[in-house]
């Protein structure tokens, strides 16, 4: 239940999260153990914002997980519940392609670990994205 809750959860708005809420935000981000003994809110703010890439990837990988299918792919690139809730139209779909294209694209991604997550998030994406397209 939780990992299908953080697979079609939206990007939060950082600057408005408190210290616990960014710890968890960096928590899924897979970066933990990056905020362990960091106790300044703008701190940690600037180690969520860097690691806002990771969380997507991570994000678009638990919602190819779902079932069923169109599900997954509605997930991946829908990311709010209004859109979701709508037939949405080829434009918003593109648009969202092309802004989860530039975070999860596998070259923006230095670390080999990285890298292959975010290379299979990104072969979720277009998946994604050709079949709702179609």
């Amino acid at each position: 239940a939780a990992a299908a809750a953080f697979a079609v959860a939206p990007l939060p708005a950082l600057e408005k999260l408190g210290a616990k809420e960014l710890k968890a935000f960096l928590e899924q981000a897979g970066a933990a153990g990056a905020a362990r003994g960091v106790l300044e809110k703008g701190e940690l703010l600037r180690l969520a914002q860097a690691k806002v890439a990771q969380w997507e990837v991570r994000r678009v990988l638990a919602a190819g997980a779902l079932r069923p299918q169109g599900a997954a792919h509605r997930a991946v690139l829908l990311r709010s519940t209004d859109q979701r809730a709508a037939l949405p139209n080829v434009a918003a779909i593109t648009k969202a392609y092309r802004e989860l294209a530039l975070r999860l694209h596998p070259d923006k991604h230095g670390a080999p670990a990285d890298r292959a997550a975010a290379t299979r998030a990104f072969q979720e994406l277009q998946a994604a994205f050709k079949a709702l397209k179609g």
